[in-house]
């Protein structure tokens, strides 16, 4: 179904029954709940900070130690469809990649997997950052990435060093 078609149903409806509907998503389900209070009370700060936690705990889960690359990647996903600041998604993106090679420290090496993760990440950041003409306000932070990962080994600094010398000649 297309927007064309949930348009037509909707202006089927009036307005009670609208706010019923809105009602009925908001109880049940956990990401229209999330964007209608971020839509009523748009604060950024609180959510960046509340996603930049889900990138944490996707490397340094509260239970266990299972890495969860995907609920990182979900969480940089969802936090994009709140349609925030450019460079409060570029943040995002470099605070994973931050956090993976933390990561790599505090566990040792993961898999190559694990890198690809990171410096595909790294990469989309960047790119992210050239689009907006944002590169040189996270310069410091781009480079101090490359230079942690110095000593991971795997080839990941490898990797990092070829995606920033494309962005910071």
């Amino acid at each position: 179904m297309g927007i064309a078609n949930i348009r037509k149903e909707l202006n089927k409806h009036d307005k009670d029954g609208l706010i019923d509907l809105i009602e009925y998503l908001y109880k049940n389900d956990k990401y229209a709940k999330e964007y209608l209070n971020f839509y009523i009370n748009p604060n950024e700060a609180e959510l960046f900070s509340r996603y930049k936690t889900k990138v944490y705990e996707a490397f340094f889960p509260k239970k266990g130690h299972k890495i969860r690359l995907a609920q990182g990647k979900k969480a940089i996903a969802a936090f994009k469809k709140f349609d925030t600041a450019k460079d409060l998604l570029a943040d995002l993106m470099l605070c994973y990649a931050e956090t993976g090679i933390v990561c790599v420290y505090h566990y040792g090496h993961v898999s190559e997997a694990f890198n690809k993760s990171i410096t595909g990440v790294y990469r989309q950041a960047l790119t992210l950052m050239q689009e907006e003409h944002i590169l040189d306000n996270f310069a410091e932070r781009a480079e101090k990435t490359l230079k942690d990962s110095k000593d991971v080994g795997w080839g990941l600094y490898d990797d990092l060093l070829l995606i920033y010398t494309e962005f910071y000649a």
